[in-house]
C-alpha cells in the first residue's frame, strides 16, 4: 500500500505540473482537476492536503523535472506500471473497476509519455487526462453546480433567519459548510424510497446530537437541508470531495454508519439504499472493508 500511495501521489504531481505548462490554471480548471485527482486510489488525507497546496502556485521547470524523475523511478517493474495505468483509468473514469486489469492502450500511452523528456513528456501526460478534464469543466458550469450555489445561498439566508431565534451565535462558515454538506448527503438516503419516514428523520437528529455534539437546533437545521428540494440533482462527487476535505476520518466513519442507520430506520435495508450508500462510500474515499464493516454492523442488528 505504501508503494501504491507513492505512485498515486507521484502521478498527481506530474498531472499538476502538466496542467501548469499552459501558463495559468483558472479556478474552474483547478476545481475540475481536483475532482479528477480525487479519484486516485491509495491517497491519504495528508497526501490530498499536500496536493491541494501544490495546485495553488505554478510548478517550476525544476520541480516538474523532479516529479517526472520520481514517477519514472517508482515504475521500475511491470506491476507498478500496471497500477499506475489503473490509477489513470480511475482519474479518467475509463476503467472497469478494482481488480480489473487496465487497458493495454493506457499502459502503452503511459510508457510512451515516460519515454519522452521535459516539456514533451508533460504535454503527453496532460493529453492522457485532457478529455476527462474538459468534460468535467463542462459539468462544472451546468445546472448541478448552479443549484449547489443556490443551495449555499439559501443555507446562509436560513442561518440569518435563525440568528434572531434560539441560537446565541450562528455557525462559523466552516461549520456551516460541514453541516450543509452532511445534509445534502443524508438527503440521498432519506429520499431513496421516494418518501420521508419520520423514523429516518429522528435517526439523523439523534446521530448529529450524540456523535457530532450538535445542539438540537443545529441538528434540526441539517434535517431541514436534507428535506429541501434545493438539494436535488446536485453534483454528488464534488459534494463528497468537499465533505472529505471538511471532516476527519473518525467523523466520516461515523457518518457512514449513520447512512446505514437512516436506511434501516424503517426496518428494511433495500438494494437501492445499499447502492446509494456504496456510491457515497466510494466517493468519500472509503475502502471496501469500511463499507463491509458498516453493512455487517447494521445487518447483524437487523438479524438480532
Amino acid at each position: 500500500m505504501l508503494r501504491e500511495t507513492s505512485i498515486a501521489k507521484a502521478l498527481a504531481r506530474v498531472f499538476i505540473a502538466a496542467a501548469w505548462t499552459r501558463g495559468t490554471l483558472p479556478e474552474a480548471e483547478t476545481d475540475a482537476l481536483k475532482d479528477l485527482l480525487y479519484q486516485l486510489p491509495a491517497l491519504h488525507k495528508s497526501d490530498w492536503e499536500e496536493l491541494q497546496e501544490l495546485l495553488e502556485n505554478p510548478v517550476s521547470p525544476r520541480q516538474a523535472e523532479y516529479f517526472q524523475r520520481e514517477l519514472s523511478a517508482l515504475l521500475g517493474d511491470e506491476d507498478q506500471a500496471i497500477f499506475a495505468a489503473y490509477a489513470i483509468e480511475r482519474v479518467t473514469g475509463t476503467g472497469n473497476g478494482a481488480g480489473t486489469p487496465p487497458s493495454p492502450a493506457v499502459l502503452a500511452q503511459l510508457n510512451h509519455c515516460l519515454g519522452k523528456c521535459g516539456q514533451d513528456s508533460l504535454l503527453c501526460m496532460y493529453r492522457l487526462i485532457e478529455d476527462s478534464l474538459l468534460k468535467r469543466r463542462q459539468t462544472d458550469i451546468t445546472e448541478d453546480l448552479r443549484r449547489l450555489s443556490q443551495t449555499q445561498a439559501w443555507l446562509e439566508g436560513r442561518v440569518g433567519g435563525l440568528m434572531a431565534g434560539k441560537w446565541e451565535q450562528p455557525p462559523a462558515p466552516e461549520e456551516l459548510c460541514r453541516l450543509s454538506l452532511a445534509g445534502i448527503l443524508l438527503s440521498q438516503i432519506i429520499y431513496a424510497d421516494g418518501r420521508v419516514d419520520e423514523r429516518e428523520v429522528l435517526t439523523v437528529e439523534q446521530y448529529l446530537c450524540e456523535e457530532w455534539g450538535l445542539s438540537e437546533e443545529k441538528a434540526q437545521f441539517v434535517v431541514q437541508i436534507s428535506l429541501s428540494d434545493r438539494v436535488e440533482n446536485i453534483d454528488l462527487m464534488r459534494v463528497c470531495r468537499w465533505f472529505y476535505e471538511a471532516t476527519e476520518k473518525a467523523e466520516r466513519i461515523g457518518f457512514l454508519n449513520v447512512l446505514f442507520d437512516v436506511a434501516m430506520a424503517d426496518g428494511v435495508l433495500d438494494e437501492t439504499e445499499i447502492d446509494i450508500i456504496m456510491r457515497l462510500a466510494a466517493d468519500l474515499r472509503f475502502e471496501q472493508y469500511h463499507f463491509q464493516a458498516a453493512l455487517e454492523r447494521v445487518s447483524g442488528r437487523g438479524a438480532a
